[in-house]
């Protein structure tokens, strides 16, 4: 007589896996990209007030550096603000030298925008901050993807009454045969693909894209899962 095993108990497995092979992770991808969302649109605002701050409304006797066009790179006081044929400028004597007719030798006409004040501590914080800017991508998403990851692993093995190194192993085992099974549905589909017609052959080149998308996340989880039980 075979003993047939309780519905519950097939559902409670089920339910775990399906946790193990997408539930945790696309909650760890969530938080991380929530996470970094909020630490780019942070660090957004403080750029664009820092920037504000740099570049006040020109008066005469400022000091300014110039960051582009011509003089690029020097720095003097402001010793003109109006408009001209090209639109606003400000004239910069980069040096206290006078003319006979008692005008500044060395002026540069700038655009408003390209000189802005000095301030070193300021340029610092707006350089680090451009920099976080600037990296607001996937990769800047996976320490914070990673350090999820173990944590929803390590609660889920809590809540489940398993120790962690168990959890992990069979996780592993689990995104493996998952890759395995990936991969190898990947080679059938490709197999003939070269000799689909148009609309077909790029179907199928977008679904292997997919399907290796899909295995590259996997063997992410299972590449840190294997370096914590090393």
């Amino acid at each position: 007589m075979t003993t047939k095993t309780p519905t519950s108990t097939v559902s409670e497995r089920d339910r775990r896996l399906a946790e193990v092979k997408n539930g945790i992770p696309k909650k760890a991808r969530q938080i991380a990209a929530d996470e970094l969302g909020a630490l780019y649109n942070a660090a957004k605002s403080e750029y664009e007030a820092l920037y504000a701050a740099s570049r006040p409304e020109p008066k005469v006797g400022q000091v300014r550096v110039i960051v582009k066009g011509k003089g690029e790179g020097k720095s003097g006081k402001i010793v003109w603000v109006g408009k001209t044929k090209w639109g606003n400028r400000v004239a910069i004597a980069t040096s206290d030298e006078r003319l006979p007719n008692g005008r500044y030798r060395d002026v540069v006409y700038v655009r408003p925008a390209w000189a802005k004040t000095v301030d070193a501590a300021r340029d610092a914080r707006l350089a680090e901050l451009n920099k976080i800017l600037s990296n607001y991508d996937r990769k800047a998403m996976e320490p914070i993807y990673h350090r999820e990851l173990l944590r929803l692993y390590r609660e889920a093995a809590a809540a489940w009454n398993v120790t962690e190194a168990a959890l992990f192993k069979r996780t592993i085992e689990v995104m493996e045969e998952e890759i395995a099974r990936l991969k190898e549905y990947d080679s059938r589909l490709c197999e003939n693909h070269w000799a689909c017609d148009g609309p077909a052959y790029g179907q199928v080149e977008r679904q292997s894209e997919g399907i290796n998308r899909e295995i590259n996340d996997l063997s992410e989880i299972v590449a840190l899962l294997k370096g914590e039980t090393a």
